[in-house]
């Protein structure tokens, strides 16, 4: 069934009408009801422009050359708009006004005479709006509009904020004070925050990953944005005593792992990339032994408690083999974790089966037959 169509308007706003209402967006002193104009929280941060990205802005705009159209949306039952799409160049037109930032000549505002003062706010730009769009079109619509634009894959994400996935990710793993953040930072370090914002939100994107594959299963481990969006991981529903009972799987086995034999702050990030450890940590949560895709969770504690063992005693031999040195483990891991990642490059259901299988099961025919395989294609080399 086709989703409800939208209604949408195009309209033309001069760029001293635009200035006035960025400026006021971003007035802390001003409150939300006040404002005409809402920044939502996925916009990007409003530094991420270049400066020569926006000298060359201005310049445009004082030689009279088309630029992009910004996009708005409507709040339900109120009158005030959101800015979807847009915040940069809003940004730069007002750093640029208030004699900020100058134009690839080093020309300010005040260095324009009255006739360029007078062209340049007159500008028009194309504002296009839209309303009636439920939260899922809304997203949708933000998405087909960053298509050609240089965002990274979690400040796609963080415009799924209210998402099950992603909301639940903030909250439970990038939210000081909330869910399991304080517990994690002893083998995580600090995530999230204004850090990550600045950061272009690294750390969101690694989580989502993460509780992805914990959320629908391992072979939903992935860093891929778009089958986020096409296996629509991010909107559905799951269940979260079962992803917050994993995420504590897979605290205990850290924090265990920092008593036995404790690791400097640089080694932290490692264990938060789901492709180094984790990912493998939580492939040994899933039954595989159907022989299919279709992995269930194992809820029974008796059954993980000696999976969990056996991570603890292979992660503390892999630390101390590697005598506190950061090259040290990557070779380790990948002579006893990653061997065969040259054969399951991306993250795939193969690459953390032949994984789990080097630290549990080393002995088995899967492995073998790959060493043969292997031993044949160097042999005909």
């Amino acid at each position: 069934m086709a989703s409800q169509r939208i209604h949408r308007e195009t309209t033309q706003m001069s760029v001293d009408h635009l200035c006035q209402e960025i400026g006021d967006a971003l007035d802390k002193t001003i409150s939300e009801s006040e404002k005409s104009l809402i920044i939502p929280d996925h916009q990007r941060y409003a530094g991420v422009w270049p400066i020569s990205r926006k000298k060359k802005f201005i310049t445009s705009i004082h030689l009279n050359h088309p630029i992009p159209s910004i996009l708005m949306g409507s709040i339900k039952k109120e009158t005030r708009r959101t800015l979807e799409d847009g915040l940069q160049r809003l940004n730069t037109l007002l750093e640029f006004y208030q004699n900020t930032i100058t134009d690839i000549d080093g020309r300010s505002f005040n260095d324009y005479n009255e006739k360029e003062k007078s062209d340049f706010l007159n500008y028009n730009i194309t504002v296009v709006k839209y309303s009636g769009a439920s939260e899922e079109a809304r997203i949708q619509i933000f998405d087909n509009h960053q298509n050609g634009s240089p965002l990274k894959e979690g400040e796609r994400l963080y415009a799924h904020s209210r998402s099950p996935l992603v909301s639940f990710t903030i909250e439970t793993l990038l939210t000081p004070g909330s869910g399991l953040y304080d517990r994690f930072l002893s083998v995580w370090g600090a995530r999230g925050g204004e850090k990550d914002k600045k950061n272009r939100r690294k750390d969101l994107h690694q989580a989502v990953a993460l509780l992805a594959g914990i959320a629908h299963g391992p072979q939903f481990l992935t860093k891929k944005y778009d089958v986020m969006i096409d296996e629509n991981l991010l909107t559905k529903e799951f269940d979260e005593n079962m992803a917050l009972q994993a995420l504590m799987r897979l605290l205990e086995i850290y924090e265990t792992l920092q008593l036995q034999c404790p690791c400097p702050h640089y080694w932290l990030y490692k264990q938060f990339d789901a492709g180094q450890m984790s990912g493998y940590i939580v492939y040994s949560m899933y039954d595989h032994t159907d022989g299919t895709d279709n992995t269930v969770y194992i809820h029974d504690d008796s059954i993980w408690k000696p999976i969990k063992k056996k991570w603890i005693e292979f992660l503390t031999n892999v630390r101390r083999d590697a005598g506190q040195k950061s090259k040290n483990m990557n070779k380790i891991l990948e002579r006893d974790l990653h061997k065969d990642v040259g054969k399951a490059r991306v993250w795939t259901l193969q690459r953390w089966h032949l994984g789990y299988l080097r630290v549990f099961d080393p002995d088995h025919e899967d492995l073998i037959d790959l060493q043969e395989v292997t031993e044949e294609e160097t042999d005909e080399d």
